[in-house]
């Protein structure tokens, strides 16, 4: 982590002035407190990430500024054979000690390890506190029959545990169908509710820390302890490195992970609940997931149903998000013309619900005359006029109107995109479904 803000609290100015030196080398702000009646104004009116505190100041001890950090990494310094104090720093929140005399090369990598553990309890502390008060899902609204029957079995899984344990779920469907909100919809359901509700996303798990991001190291708890004994859902699972995988595997089998100071088990108590918009059979018949994993976490499944095949629930999601998006917004709250409202019901989604809620917060923010129109979707043209007796008739129309939107922006897939008034995701699935 570069670019941090660091707090030197030391009397001796040569050392201290060396010291916020080489972390201004590094990329850090560094300032100098010589006191603590300095370093207490300082921390009063600047930010700070870390502090690097000797225990012995001219107007009293580090311990007695300690006490007082609240949020703030603090590093104590000792003098030599003064190490009861490094001690009782630590008892009191000090996440490491160093010895005078000091290495410089070593304290720089003592800031960078800190600044990162840091870095991480503040990205675990921001997902939990942000799933913990997302509030209560959105019900996947819907009446088609292949949504009431998502519904009925959301509703019975949740119910399914034996002695507080849970079977893991692995929930399918293509992007945008609503896998996130049945998850969350499968924990308020549940005995869990109220309980933490852990979100990782997988595809964000392709960096050098995703590894004490989801295990933890070091005194820092990952992702799968933070989430205690509620629900831990594993988004886009697929998207996770065969490294991860294998540990993965290990902590299910054993129900079991090593605790964040590295020195005891705890039981794993979250329900484990995954998701992919992949064919996980699939992936893992041809090698690409671990098959062994892919059977742990498929105990029970969900299906949730493509836009395209609930016939009826795009107009009534419509509905929802034009209210939802004017409430957001502050806005008056267009009226759905019928024109519209059966130009969404021609309209495949492939998208599915997400892409549904952009289009109608896009129409709802630039819309003018109060009535939402046709014109005011971005939608493929073809597919939002009216359908014709011959579907090979409306084919070729969509067809035509791909290519020639292609060839008019060069071959670039955004500059088409936004001719036609739809998404490059839209334009993409279009592409390859007529073999362009």
């Amino acid at each position: 982590m570069s670019g941090a803000t660091i707090l030197v609290v030391d009397d001796e100015t040569p050392f201290a002035e060396a010291v916020a030196m080489r972390l201004a080398r590094d990329g850090h702000g560094a300032s100098v407190a010589g006191t603590l009646g300095e370093a207490r104004a300082h921390l009063a009116k600047a930010e700070t990430d870390l502090v690097l505190l000797d225990m012995r100041l001219p107007d009293g001890t580090g311990l007695d500024l300690l006490s007082e950090i609240a949020g703030v990494s603090v590093v104590a310094v000792t003098a030599f054979g003064d190490l009861d104090n490094a001690v009782e720093a630590m008892k009191r929140g000090a996440v490491d000690y160093l010895r005078k005399p000091l290495d410089l090369d070593e304290l720089a990598l003592v800031v960078e390890r800190v600044l990162e553990s840091h870095n991480l309890r503040r990205r675990l502390g921001y997902s939990v506190e942000r799933e913990a008060h997302a509030g209560s899902a959105t019900a996947l609204l819907g009446d088609s029959p292949a949504m009431c029957v998502a519904r009925q079995e959301i509703e019975t899984i949740a119910a399914v545990h034996t002695d507080g344990d849970a079977p893991n779920l692995m929930l399918l469907g293509e992007t945008g169908t609503g896998k996130s909100v049945a998850a969350r919809l499968v924990h308020e359901l549940g005995p869990r509710a109220g309980r933490p509700f852990v979100r990782i996303d997988c595809i964000g798990l392709q960096h050098l820390d995703a590894d004490r991001e989801l295990f933890g190291d070091n005194g820092t708890p990952g992702l799968l302890e933070a989430a205690e004994d509620g629900s831990l859902f594993l988004d886009e699972v697929c998207e996770l490195s065969p490294d991860l995988q294998a540990k993965l595997l290990t902590v299910l089998e054993n129900r079991a992970l090593r605790h964040a100071d590295g020195r005891r088990e705890m039981p794993l108590r979250a329900r484990i609940i995954a998701a992919s918009n992949r064919d996980i059979a699939a992936e893992a018949s041809g090698g690409r997931f671990r098959a062994d994993l892919y059977y742990r976490l498929d105990v029970l499944h969900i299906q949730l149903p493509a836009l395209r095949d609930c016939p009826g629930d795009a107009v009534l999601l419509a509905r929802h998000f034009v209210g939802e998006t004017a409430q957001r917004y502050g806005r008056e709250t267009p009226r759905l013309s019928k024109a519209a409202a059966a130009a969404l019901g021609r309209y495949d989604w492939p998208g599915n619900v997400r892409e549904l809620a952009h289009v109608i917060e896009r129409a709802v923010l630039l819309d003018r005359s109060g009535a939402l129109e046709p014109s005011a979707l971005p939608l493929t043209q073809a597919v939002a006029k009216a359908r014709p007796e011959s579907v090979s008739s409306l084919a070729d129309t969509e067809r035509s109107a791909l290519e020639q939107a292609l060839a008019e922006a060069g071959g670039n897939v955004s500059a088409a995109a936004r001719t036609l008034g739809i998404t490059r995701m839209t334009m993409r699935y279009r592409k390859r479904k007529h073999g362009l």
